[in-house]
């Protein structure tokens, strides 16, 4: 074994180490390079249980992110927005069963966009397929829910989602406001 394969060997090792020994609520970076290949974006993933406090440690990551990659109060606070809407909704919805259930977002940042992906098993449902709030009729004769979709889709760049197997994926983007001149401020 060369003693590049070998390196390689010992970190995957310690990675695959590292990850076993991971509690749920802890985020794990990783690089990714972009398609010009030329620079590298981390990756990050958290995983939480289906419980309301976890988005806790969601929004906490979301905010160390935003400060690593410098993003705009703006686009901070309607990227949090976004996912407390995602994965409140998938807490309350996704698992008639109860139990516990794993939920893990995906965060990646680059020059352009930020892409935030939420999957969790349970009930299949796409936000796209939410009806739209009926803003016509009096505030009491309305439905209960279905703001936060509409929010969340109107605040967004990009809302995907698809089935993968018993899994939803629930994929966000938000593009970066670009700042021009010296009078940008720092990290959000």
């Amino acid at each position: 074994m060369s003693p590049s394969s070998r390196s390689m060997a010992v970190r995957r090792a310690a990675r695959a180490a590292r990850s076993a020994e991971r509690p749920p609520g802890e985020a794990v970076s990783r690089p990714h390079r972009s398609p010009d290949r030329t620079k590298q974006h981390p990756v990050t993933t958290i995983t939480i249980g289906n419980s309301l406090p976890e988005i806790a440690a969601v929004d906490a990551q979301c905010r160390r992110i935003a400060g690593f990659a410098r993003l705009d109060a703006d686009t901070l606070a309607d990227l949090l927005l976004a996912l407390d809407e995602i994965l409140s909704n998938a807490i309350r919805h996704a698992f008639p069963d109860g139990g516990q259930h794993p939920i893990t977002v995906r965060f990646h940042v680059d020059e352009q966009a930020i892409e935030v992906a939420i999957e969790y098993g349970g009930v299949p449902f796409d936000p796209a397929d939410a009806p739209p709030p009926d803003r016509d009729k009096p505030l009491a004769e309305r439905r209960t829910g279905g703001l936060g979709l509409h929010f969340t889709q109107a605040l967004m760049d990009g809302l995907r989602y698809c089935r993968v197997g018993d899994v939803n994926r629930v994929t966000l983007v938000k593009k970066r406001a670009h700042r021009r001149g010296a009078d940008s401020d720092g990290p959000a």
